[in-house]
């Protein structure tokens, strides 16, 4: 496990491109998630329109999905419960079982740091 280089605030930073015109207002709520993933020392690969979270395989992905929305997909087993906020993702992405929609940083709760370190324990 490593933490990708490229996500370091500069010119090389993926995470430009994903929040460039409207979705610009979003870059501080993504510095702040993306702040508390990185605390696990994570492999984070750029991908077309999105970011996606690794240990010895892929557990998640970040993505600015509108003006005013980040999701974040999730591989969680199929037995995990879609409710409330952790919906389905299968029509979103089929690579994800479920979905948070994050639209503040009240949105940035021990729910989701829980959702997110059992999938990133369950990928390897």
């Amino acid at each position: 496990m490593f933490l990708d280089n490229r996500l370091s605030n500069g010119p090389s930073d993926p995470a430009d491109a994903l929040y460039a015109g409207a979705k610009a207002g979003l870059r501080r709520l993504h510095d702040a998630l993306l702040g508390q993933i990185r605390a696990w020392c994570l492999d984070v690969a750029p991908k077309k329109g999105y970011l996606s979270l690794r240990r010895r395989k892929q557990f998640a992905m970040v993505q600015p999905s509108t003006a005013s929305r980040i999701d974040v997909g999730l591989i969680l087993p199929t037995t995990t419960p879609a409710t409330g906020r952790l919906e389905p993702a299968a029509k979103v992405n089929p690579l994800f079982t479920r979905r948070v929609r994050i639209t503040a940083a009240t949105d940035l709760d021990d729910e989701l740091r829980g959702w997110l370190a059992t999938a990133y324990a369950l990928a390897g």
